[in-house]
């Protein structure tokens, strides 16, 4: 079966639980569980995703990691009201806990854009941001790096925008490029359960969400907190999910 790969390109998680629904298995992409705006998800693929999530760079922002060298920010409870206080030590072995997950998702991603097969990228404009790019412009400089960076790699994306801040436009006239959208975003503070389901549904009807499962990656793992097993090979993803998210996150199944 021919590989048909669908990731999550942010602004937020929405996409991610999305896929989880309707696919009934978590596929985690860099992005998946992070808040990245436009112009820092360029960044972080400019950069290969090299020089994340130093322990110089990152700060406690909410339930979030924020990674200000890049301005992304990771769900993580890393610091837990340590990073001003005691157990900075414990802090620092809790972001290179993180470190190792986020370090096998990049490798996915590199894996992902160097296999052969279809991969659909899912982009979220975010419309509420004074220095939000012109969602168009946004879609075709991203298209025009992933060409460059990738010429080998068989891609097509998919910007989403909320019909309460836009309004609908015909398809546009751009190679690679759907514009769709969604009848609201939603909410930030329950992204999994007040999501409108029935615009999702007639975009995943028009690109069905039907995936090959993601070939195990192997990537070298540094010391953490709590060792993983035994093996040569990398654990597999939704096992580092359930370990790295706290639950309300992440629910496991």
């Amino acid at each position: 079966m021919k590989r048909n790969t669908f990731v999550s390109l942010g602004f937020n998680c929405e996409a991610a639980y999305q896929f989880r629904r309707v696919n009934g298995d978590d596929q985690a992409s860099f992005f998946s569980w992070t808040y990245c705006k436009f112009n820092p998800l360029l960044g972080l693929i400019k950069a290969d995703f090299d020089g994340v999530l130093l322990w110089e760079n990152v700060k406690k922002l909410g339930l979030m990691v924020h990674d200000h060298a890049f301005d992304v920010s990771f769900h993580g409870e890393v610091f837990n009201n340590t990073r001003d206080g005691a157990d900075v030590e414990l802090a620092k072995a809790l972001l290179a806990d993180m470190q190792s997950k986020f370090r096998y998702l990049a490798e996915r991603w590199r894996h992902t854009v160097s296999t052969a097969g279809l991969t659909t990228y899912f982009l979220k404009i975010k419309h509420n941001d004074p220095n939000a790019p012109d969602a168009r412009r946004a879609a075709v400089e991203l298209r025009d790096l992933l060409r460059m960076k990738y010429p080998a790699h068989e891609f097509r994306i998919v910007v989403l925008q909320s019909l309460e801040s836009v309004e609908r436009e015909p398809q546009w006239d751009e190679d690679r490029i759907f514009n769709r959208y969604l009848q609201r975003y939603a909410a930030d503070v329950d992204p999994e359960n007040d999501a409108f389901t029935s615009s999702w549904d007639a975009i995943f009807a028009e690109f069905p969400v039907q995936q090959t499962r993601p070939e195990p990656v192997e990537v070298a793992t540094p010391a953490v907190v709590t060792p993983p097993p035994a093996t040569s090979a990398a654990p597999r993803l939704p096992a580092l999910l359930r370990r790295w998210f706290p639950a309300a996150i992440l629910r496991t199944r």
